[in-house]
């Protein structure tokens, strides 16, 4: 198990938010987030890894997974 450096889920939603992201919710303290996006799945991968690391510096990997998943 690898902790978040975030300390709220919410500060999570509110960085993706600030990044153009859209209807995104935190599902448990995980750091697993649902959203709503047009973006193919590795381009929303390599989104979020990006807003991550710029803004905690935290190099993580991102695992996309659709509704139909």
């Amino acid at each position: 198990t690898c902790a978040l450096p975030i300390s709220k889920m919410s500060d999570l939603v509110q960085m993706l938010e600030q990044s153009g992201l859209d209807n995104i919710s935190s599902y448990i303290q995980s750091g697993n987030v649902i959203c709503e996006t047009s973006l193919p799945a590795e381009e929303l991968a390599q989104h979020m890894h990006q807003v991550i690391l710029e803004s905690i510096g935290a190099n993580l990997s991102i695992i996309v997974k659709e509704k139909s998943d």
